[in-house]
């Protein structure tokens, strides 16, 4: 998936009410970053650092996730709404970025190969999708025009109208005062 399907569903995550309390705007931001933080990754791998498919990497793992949230939960002194929520936007991430493979098993798309290996480091199908993925270094050009012709393309306009939606309806008192000043 793209960040903007990340972003989104990120985005619609931060809006649960935990015994009836929102999120911050600070609390909001970091929700929606967590959903986002293992893309981070694509900064290094594009400029050459890793030549591995980038949800190959340890980073793409719920594992690394579990130790990030702790991390951050200690680091910034999170209560447990932000931080569970702040999880459950980590994982949405691998749900996402393994759609694709679930469709497949589903028997909707023709073709899929598992792109998050969920009980890493214990799973034996990451060492054959090392092998097969090794020779593999798409453009990210190559990667957009494959990725727009994918079925799995239109979850992303779904994820995306709804947060919209959301955001909307959420925050158009702020959104007239912005953009409709007198």
């Amino acid at each position: 998936m793209l960040p903007t399907a990340h972003t989104s569903i990120g985005f619609l995550i931060s809006q649960i009410k935990i015994k009836g309390k929102s999120l911050s705007t600070l609390e909001i931001i970091f929700v929606v970053f967590c959903a986002n933080v293992f893309d981070l990754d694509l900064i290094y791998v594009y400029l050459g650092g890793q030549t591995t498919y980038h949800h190959l990497l340890v980073s793409h793992t719920p594992l690394f996730a579990v130790g990030l949230i702790a991390l951050f939960t200690l680091i910034f002194r999170l209560n447990w709404r932000v931080a569970l929520l702040g999880f459950v936007a980590m994982l949405s991430h691998f749900v996402l970025d393994d759609l694709c493979y679930w469709l497949y098993l589903f028997g909707i798309t023709e073709d899929g190969k598992p792109e998050i290996f969920w009980l890493f480091p214990f799973d034996p199908r990451r060492e054959e999708a090392l092998r097969l993925y090794s020779s593999l270094r798409p453009t990210v050009g190559g990667f957009l025009v494959s990725y727009i012709k994918h079925p799995l393309f239109i979850f992303e306009w779904i994820f995306l109208i709804s947060a919209t939606s959301v955001f909307a309806n959420k925050y158009s008192s702020l959104l007239k005062k912005v953009f409709f000043k007198r």
